[in-house]
């Protein structure tokens, strides 16, 4: 594992959630007791904006494994109603 990335115990909001990435391949997973018709989405920056990784979105508890070369990510969680959402991201 390279050692980088993040982890939110605790994510009920919709605002974005930003870290430093320092490129290559990672693990996100996402569990909630309540998502509400809410997804959560990995987003990367790419100069100056942030945008979707492609196939990077979960609607219900599960995980993907990720690769690219931005120097920081993003999680975007759809709304703030709902439980609270439990996110892990981990580069491998």
């Amino acid at each position: 594992m390279k050692g980088d990335g993040k982890i939110i115990e605790a994510l009920n909001t919709s605002d974005r959630q930003e870290f430093d990435w320092n490129g290559g391949e990672g693990i996100f997973l996402a569990s909630c007791t309540n998502w509400s018709s809410r997804n959560i989405k990995l987003q990367q920056l790419i100069g100056s904006t942030f945008v979707d990784i492609e196939d990077a979105t979960l609607t219900d508890n599960g995980g993907f494994k990720f690769t690219t070369t931005a120097p920081k990510l993003g999680i975007v969680l759809s709304s703030n109603t709902g439980g609270t959402v439990y996110v892990s991201v981990q580069g491998l």
